[in-house]
């Protein structure tokens, strides 16, 4: 077997974060740290381009607050549009990787649930995922975009029940959710969701004063060759390093 970043280690952007469950304690990790033992070798590196997919989407909101800060600090002109598309596809599995490799981290709160094979080949790409369950992002109130305590939370009705969610609370003012049976559109009727708009499928984020855009691409076809923007990002921002 070997170790699996169940936090794609592109996608934090400080060196440490946080695993969360229902009731429990936050678990602390760092950015090595963050690994369990689930895959073998050759599963491990079949996984690896949604991890990238992961990594371009943070490193996608990392430009697009640079750009946009930048440009609001200059004198106002007609800027040129920047734009960023990502492969919305993968990113979606990604996160399903992030519930299943997050439930080892939290097994005995989850009286030690382990991924359905449903879930599994969903992960691989082997199996549809439902129609109506998925990505979402879910808006809430608030000014800045990245929020360096990145948090992964499992999702579950109640103590000891098995989850039935993915949140990744990495960018504020949008909270990232992914369910793989239930119907994304009901996480506005759990707690914590009340009152804040869900958003399946998000198109993405565009700011007309500054002329930039994230959006993310749900066709199934998405391919570097096309995206070069997105791809020459991955050299731009280096990965944080253990404290």
């Amino acid at each position: 077997m070997s170790r699996e970043h169940y936090l794609p280690r592109g996608m934090m952007l400080a060196p440490t974060g946080k695993v969360y469950g229902v009731r429990s304690e936050p678990i602390p990790v760092t950015i090595d740290s963050a690994v369990v033992k689930a895959l073998c070798k050759h599963h491990n590196e079949t996984l690896s381009p949604l991890d990238e997919a992961a990594t371009d989407v943070m490193n996608a909101l990392r430009a697009y607050v640079h750009i946009h800060t930048r440009r609001e600090r200059l004198r106002r002109r007609r800027w040129g549009w920047k734009s960023f598309t990502l492969d919305g596809r993968r990113f979606e599995r990604c996160l399903l990787k992030c519930a299943a490799n997050a439930s080892y981290v939290l097994s005995a709160e989850m009286a030690h649930w382990r991924p359905p094979p449903a879930l599994v080949e969903m992960i691989f790409g082997e199996r549809a995922i439902p129609a109506g369950a998925g990505f979402a992002a879910v808006k809430e109130p608030g000014d800045k975009l990245l929020n360096e305590n990145f948090r992964v939370n499992l999702m579950s009705d109640a103590p000891g029940e098995p989850p039935f969610a993915v949140m990744l609370d990495a960018v504020d003012g949008f909270r990232f959710v992914c369910t793989w049976e239930r119907p994304v559109v009901d996480i506005g009727t759990y707690e914590n969701f009340r009152g804040q708009e869900v958003l399946p499928h998000f198109g993405g984020i565009r700011n007309l004063k500054t002329n930039i855009q994230v959006k993310f691409d749900w066709s199934g076809r998405w391919k570097e060759r096309e995206n070069r923007s997105v791809v020459d990002l991955r050299n731009r921002f280096p990965r944080p390093r253990r404290k």
